[in-house]
């Protein structure tokens, strides 16, 4: 279809194609249409003023409707008269709706088209009622459920609402629990690394190691499927448990603990001033005593960044009862962009460089899907930490008094923790970070010691 410059113009290409009977229903308001006058009275006192040459990157006709976030400020009521227009039109309005993530809870009438599925028809015989198939029904019954798909069968397997199965109830879920985790051998993981060190014994004073590794970690769930608590929930996804047991390939990605890169140092050098040094070594008691026996030694670690994940939303559940798995892409081939940004949220920093718009790039799972895992980079790890040492020689052989100051999180980084990240859809604040990476304080800070020690 075309698209319209005005709603005018799409009211005319209606008039001369829909049936007069059905047009003049839409058009005409009731009895004395009063109320129908006033509401285009008053859209016709909104003017829209134009704007040219401004940034328009960050805007968004994202918003909330009772409390859920929506793309566009739109939802389809269930009033089950679109088929006046159109022979499919309740249908073709709730793909339409799926597809841009508009609220749709269409009436019964919307599901009279739907051809027989055999599964349904001959495991579900009992759901066919008022007009619709046993496939009509339970497809219902499914969207008014929706995103919370599975609890449609739920439904049906414990309460027969619509009907069980032709088995009677507890077919699919077992009476005893509604949820069981257990240990397989069957599954499959991949790790490939390199590491590289170039290490230096101690030698005039001076000692370091610098250690490399380039690594891949692949698996299908990185937490242990036993005990009755589902831990599942980690890098900011569900992404322990396999979500859908007939198909655990849909689960296989980025591990958990997947870091590309990670370079770690140690290094320890005794400054070359004072006594038996290269520089000052007939330096006399009192000068050796400023300038000699002075050390420093550090520790610096750098990752790149955490996988992270987007989760369906707060509470549904669309292919495994107790684990909700993570969102779909919207479209497969795109990805927002991810970069920390600082103040991006509720004053805090996010992974994405826009976060609105992020969100536009997901949507929920449909029954039988995993959601996407690990698909996302979020912050790494990084800190130098430095100590410096002077030795003060006593006069007795070799003992000494030796200062030392401890500097850890030499630098101030504060690197954002991927496992503390609102992370569903339909929540406030999606796309926010809600912790760092802890430091020496449990936190992020930069932390001090000193220490005097006597060496004998």
């Amino acid at each position: 279809m075309k698209s319209f410059p005005c709603i005018e113009d799409l009211r005319q290409r209606a008039r001369r194609n829909v049936p007069k009977m059905f047009f003049d229903y839409a058009e005409a308001g009731s009895y004395s249409e009063e109320t129908l006058r006033a509401n285009r009275s008053d859209m016709e006192r909104i003017k829209l003023r134009q704007r040219v040459l401004r940034d328009v990157d960050q805007r968004s006709t994202a918003t909330t409707i009772l409390g859920e976030k929506v793309p566009v400020p739109l939802a389809l009521g269930p009033i089950g008269l679109g088929g006046m227009m159109h022979g499919d039109g309740e249908i073709m309005a709730c793909r339409a709706a799926q597809a841009a993530g508009i609220t749709s809870s269409s009436a019964a009438g919307a599901y009279a088209g739907l051809p027989a599925v055999a599964y349904w028809e001959n495991i579900f015989p009992g759901a066919a009622g008022g007009g619709l198939t046993a496939t009509q029904a339970i497809t219902r019954a499914y969207m008014q459920n929706g995103p919370d798909w599975i609890t449609a069968l739920y439904d049906m397997d414990t309460s027969c609402s619509p009907a069980c199965s032709k088995f009677g109830p507890y077919a699919y879920f077992a009476e005893q629990y509604d949820s069981l985790s257990a240990i397989s051998s069957i599954g499959r993981s991949n790790y490939n690394g390199m590491n590289v060190t170039l290490r230096r014994r101690f030698s005039d004073g001076i000692q370091f190691d610098i250690n490399y590794t380039l690594a891949k970690s692949e698996d299908m769930g990185s937490q242990v499927e036993r005990g009755s608590s589902f831990s599942n929930f980690s890098n900011g996804g569900n992404t322990g448990f396999l979500i859908n047991s007939f198909d655990p390939e849909l689960n296989f990605g980025r591990s958990d603990f997947d870091v590309r890169h990670q370079v770690n140092t140690n290094w320890l050098a005794e400054l070359p001033f004072g006594q038996g040094k290269r520089y000052a070594g007939g330096a006399g008691g009192a000068l050796n005593a400023l300038i000699g026996d002075w050390s420093i030694a550090g520790l610096m670690r750098l990752t790149s960044g955490f996988p992270f994940n987007v989760a369906n939303c707060r509470s549904c559940w669309a292919t495994n009862w107790n684990v909700q798995g993570n969102a779909m892409l919207v479209d497969p081939n795109r990805l927002p962009e991810t970069k920390t940004v600082e103040n991006a949220v509720d004053g805090r920093p996010s992974p994405f460089a826009n976060a609105t718009d992020a969100i536009t790039y997901f949507r929920r799972q449909l029954p039988g899907e995993s959601g996407i895992r690990n698909l996302f980079t979020g912050d790494g790890y990084f800190n130098i930490d430095l100590s410096l040492s002077k030795a003060f020689r006593v006069g007795i052989a070799d003992h000494r008094l030796r200062f030392r100051w401890d500097v850890f999180n030499v630098t101030d980084t504060a690197k954002f923790d991927v496992a503390q990240l609102t992370n569903t859809p339909d929540s406030t604040g999606f796309g926010r970070y809600n912790g760092s990476l802890a430091t020496c304080d449990a936190q992020a800070g930069r932390c001090m010691q000193f220490a005097l020690r006597y060496e004998f």
